[in-house]
């Protein structure tokens, strides 16, 4: 089940990490540990702006850098929301939040429960860079 259903892929190393170094070969990534790292990529990547997958991504890279307040917290968490939600594997959100940090980035987590029966929830954290930074 969590290969078939959840997905395999390449995997380049952690969101917002460094690369690993090149070996020789393309390590891959697999099961609900992908889909979580998947649904991290999603909430970082810009929505719209990969050009043939234009409801792929998120609201939230260019909400970051906007005023910051609780206000705008509770917009960054509806965008998340609304992202993960936009994954074929999501069955539900168990929860989500955001928080706006000082220098213009923000952070958003969640808990994500899988289609499928019997599938374990995942977590979902990630740091929102300001575009350029």
């Amino acid at each position: 089940y969590p290969d078939s259903t959840m997905g395999v892929d390449y995997w380049f190393g952690p969101i917002n990490g460094t690369q690993p170094a090149w070996n020789g070969d393309l390590a891959s990534i697999r099961g609900l540990l992908n889909f979580s790292q998947a649904l991290g990529r999603r909430l970082q990547t810009p929505l719209g702006s990969l050009v043939y997958h234009h409801d792929y991504g998120s609201r939230i890279p260019a909400e970051v850098g906007a005023i910051q307040s609780t206000d705008e917290a509770r917009r960054l968490a509806a965008f998340g929301r609304a992202a993960l939600a936009a994954d074929k594997r999501t069955g539900r959100i168990l929860s989500a939040s955001a928080a706006v940090l000082p220098g213009f980035t923000a952070t958003f987590a969640g808990v994500v429960q899988p289609i499928g029966p019997g599938a374990t929830p995942v977590n979902v954290s990630s740091l929102i860079l300001p575009p350029g930074a």
